[in-house]
């Protein structure tokens, strides 16, 4: 009688064998570790056991940490004059080299525009010098050049918000 539940047994066990392959599934032996680890106990210890069945850990390994290259800075936009007659000082955004690469900020002298403190903008070259043209609520306007670390860098009770000039520490008044 033991012997043919045991033979019963194994036959049961080959026909679950052949259903779950059949299905992509696969058995796993779970006497390694009673099947406390969810890859069944291939070779670990009980340690390695409670981190494999913990929340994932997230490694970012995509992008080497490698040092940014300096701001391309032409001129000063905080500077009195940072420009010659005609021309006004504009910050430029990153330009990305590469999904790794973000690039850097930087500052160029251009022909200066007339657009003071919240006029309207499409292009940061329709404001006046040290000013740039931020999208707001209110639509695209010039707003002033600030130092997001410097208290009280905008005048008329204007707040200095941080602008997509990474590593900067710029901001526009707003």
């Amino acid at each position: 009688m033991i012997e043919r539940r045991r033979a019963m047994t194994t036959v049961r066990g080959l026909t679950l064998a052949a259903a779950l392959s059949a299905c992509g599934g696969s058995l796993v032996d779970v006497t390694a570790d009673a099947g406390r680890r969810k890859d069944g106990g291939a070779g670990a210890s009980d340690a390695a056991a409670a981190d494999a069945d913990g929340p994932p850990v997230f490694i970012d390994d995509i992008c080497i940490d490698a040092a940014r290259p300096p701001p391309s800075l032409v001129c000063d936009p905080f500077a009195p004059l940072p420009c010659p007659a005609g021309r006004g000082c504009y910050a430029v955004p990153p330009r990305a080299s590469g999904s790794c690469q973000p690039g850097t900020y930087g500052t160029i002298c251009a022909t200066e525009g007339k657009g003071q403190q919240g006029s309207p903008c499409n292009d940061t070259t329709e404001c006046i010098g040290s000013h740039v043209c931020v999208k707001s609520g209110l639509g695209n306007h010039c707003a002033k050049l600030c130092r997001v670390s410097e208290l009280g860098s905008c005048a008329e009770g204007r707040v200095c918000r941080v602008l997509d000039l990474s590593g900067s520490g710029w901001g526009g008044c707003e």
